[in-house]
């Protein structure tokens, strides 16, 4: 797999030893719970797990004060911490009794990771393979994990963050899981670009992910193997029975004729038939992976008993996981403020004192984490208001008996069975496994009550990354007393093997480029490679906001901006759905759009004129989906000396400068426009 992501395995081997140093901070806040105890294995997972969320904050703060100063960030997120956990080493002896691994699972540990690497090859393989005269991108990586590059790149030039597809503004958006690879373009004798380092990172990231789930089932199932066992195929292979749902739409098209199946409003087809467990997060959404370590080690210190310490740890990471993946931070804060009011309710007296001073630490602790993001401009209250809408999602509510069971397969099965179990045996209130049913409770709320003015189904998505963990803690608790008949067993076994081939359909869709999802023409990618060489790093360049367009008879199933994406430039307008994603104001991303398309279609060169100057755009890129789109506008670039240079013409593809402006129609236009209706 590293292979497939640069041939130079030295520069890979170079950024992974770089992921460990920069983890440095999570190692020495371990340290007392873990690492002094002798229990180096778990210590290294979840030193790393914080360390990489901290190291994260950290660099982001420095970032923001005095820019990307590399040195200084070494010195703050490495060598201090290493050397006083050096010092710590030195002072503090090892319990002999506990020296060395304390970890027997380690084969089930490797069996994870080798599962989670198996994720990778084939989707990897063919990511932007080129065929004939076209990149092609299969589903996943045509929409969400190109969009991530662009959060790299703007990261990687400083903070507060630019949007790259809506130029002259600030972006809000949780970038922790995007430091580290942006911290890696930075390094001058790191060579990879930008799509290798974010390969490189949701590898990293994912296998850190596995190796958390395998240590949380270890606490949860304490000694009983075979049954991490099972939880480890359950988690990773026999997760969905969602491959049922894309052999019932073949089945329907081959009997009917028709491709379309319409129920509630909303037509089936167009739901991918890709599971939306674990496998999607870990292939393109590095901040996914990355928060499920963080919720995992989060639920792994709250399930024991704590010092006041530990509860520190865990509102750390509670204010961390939110600058990871701020919807599940949201979930898991709600999570944390309802079991410091249940801890308290089902307390009494010195108890109750106790219990209560702990969990308002982690509550004051993520708190002011909370605050210190908002303090770097990583969020803000008027964008943050606008993006969470309490409405009733409808066709979820109606179709949830049927989208649970796809979607969750065994692990809804097992998991309700293991809930039935605790209301039979009553158990008591402090009982490890009520924590889960909070949280479920919470997930559920988001499913049913949570939307996007942009993403319908943006409170289902962002829960389905709770959810399993939740179904998953239900199903060890159903073991707990072991598979106790040869009929369970059968039943047990049954159920896992019917869902083991949603492992190979999402497999196959990830990596499928027969029907790809979206491409990029080769003349386009030179002419990018071309812009990244030759055009200044902060100038402004348009081009159509929703590439590729039509190709012969085909739509391809995803629009992307080709200025941001592969030529690493701001635009003035980028692909609707991401521009509207990450800009709050709906109206304005409409504005810009039309005023985009009407730069390119008018022949009255004034009207293009304003556009121009009014989003300060410094180059205008005409490629095959601008011709096929506005072929009479394009005119009067090319034969407009007077106004337009021509900087670039390569393969049919341009890229025009304005010039000559004339100062004074510029503040003429500005006044009209201020004054307009």
């Amino acid at each position: 797999v590293f292979l497939l992501i640069d041939h130079n395995l030295g520069q890979i081997i170079l950024c992974v030893i770089l992921f460990f140093v920069f983890s440095a901070w999570g190692h020495l806040l371990i340290y007392p719970v873990y690492y002094q105890k002798g229990r180096l294995l778990e210590g290294f997972i979840w030193g790393t797990v914080l360390g990489i969320a901290s190291g994260a904050l950290i660099t982001s703060i420095i970032v923001y004060l005095i820019g990307w100063n590399v040195l200084m960030i070494f010195i703050i997120v490495a060598a201090l911490p290493a050397t006083a956990f050096l010092f710590l080493v030195k002072k503090n002896k090892v319990n002999k009794k506990s020296r060395g691994i304390r970890f027997r699972e380690i084969e089930i540990l490797l069996t994870g990771m080798l599962i989670v690497t198996l994720f990778f090859y084939f989707p990897f393989k063919n990511l932007g393979a080129l065929v004939n005269d076209k990149y092609l991108y299969s589903w996943l990586f045509g929409h969400d994990f190109i969009n991530r590059m662009v959060h790299v790149l703007s990261l990687s030039r400083g903070l507060p963050l630019d949007s790259f597809f809506f130029s002259g503004e600030t972006l809000s958006y949780y970038w922790l899981a995007y430091v580290y690879p942006a911290l890696l373009i930075n390094i001058d004798f790191i060579k990879l670009d930008t799509q290798q380092l974010l390969q490189l990172t949701v590898l990293l990231y994912s296998l850190l992910a596995a190796a958390s789930l395998v240590i949380f089932f270890k606490q949860i199932i304490i000694s009983k193997r075979k049954y991490i066992l099972l939880l480890v195929f359950l988690a990773l292979c026999c997760y969905s029975y969602s491959y049922l749902y894309v052999v019932a739409l073949k089945t329907w098209t081959a009997l009917t004729g028709n491709s379309h199946f319409n129920i509630f409003g909303y037509d089936l087809p167009v739901f991918s038939g890709f599971s939306h467990t674990f496998y999607r997060f870990f292939l393109v959404q590095p901040q996914a992976a990355l928060g499920m370590a963080i919720m995992l080690m989060i639920f792994s210190f709250y399930g024991k008993k704590q010092t006041l310490y530990g509860f520190g740890i865990i509102g750390l990471l509670t204010g961390l996981l939110f600058g990871v993946d701020a919807t599940n931070g949201i979930m898991v804060g709600l999570w944390l403020g309802c079991m410091s009011f249940f801890a308290v309710l089902i307390n009494k007296d010195k108890q109750r004192i106790l219990v209560g001073k702990n969990h308002l630490l982690s509550l004051a602790c993520a708190g002011l984490i909370y605050a210190c993001f908002f303090a770097i401009e990583m969020y803000s209250l008027q964008t943050g208001k606008g993006v969470l809408q309490l409405n009733l999602n409808w066709f979820f509510i109606l179709m949830s008996p049927f989208y649970f069971i796809l979607e969750f397969g065994p692990m809804l099965i097992l998991g309700i069975a293991g809930m039935v179990k605790l209301i039979k045996k009553k158990e008591a209130l402090n009982h490890w496994v009520y924590p889960y049913i909070v949280l479920f409770g919470t997930a559920l709320f988001f499913n049913f009550f949570i939307t996007n003015p942009t993403e319908t189904f943006f409170g289902l998505l962002k829960a389905t990354r709770v959810i399993p963990i939740c179904l998953l803690a239900f199903t060890a608790y159903l073991w707990s007393d072991g598979l106790q008949t040869n009929k369970i067993k059968a039943v047990t076994a049954f159920l896992l093997i019917i869902a083991f081939p949603s492992f190979f359909m999402d497999n196959f869709i990830a990596s499928n480029i027969a029907k790809p999802s979206t491409f990029v023409r080769q003349a386009d990618m030179e002419a990018a490679i071309w812009i990244k060489k030759n055009l200044p790093e902060q100038a402004i360049i348009q081009a159509e906001p929703n590439y590729p367009g039509i190709d012969g008879h085909n739509t391809p199933k995803y629009s992307y901006s080709i200025i941001p994406i592969f030529a690493e430039r701001r635009t003035a307008m980028g692909e609707w759905k991401v521009s509207s994603v990450e800009h709050s104001g709906v109206e304005e991303v409409g504005e810009r759009f039309h005023a985009i398309q009407l730069m390119f279609s008018t022949t009255d060169i004034n009207k293009c004129k304003k556009i121009l100057d009014k989003y300060n755009i410094d180059y205008i890129y005409v490629g095959e989906t601008e011709k096929k789109k506005y072929a009479e506008g394009l005119k009067k670039f090319r034969n407009d000396n007077r106004h337009f240079k021509q900087v670039y013409s390569r393969n049919g593809n341009q890229i025009f400068q304005p010039i000559n402006f004339d100062q004074n129609v510029r503040d003429a236009t500005d006044i009209l426009h201020n004054f307009s209706p």
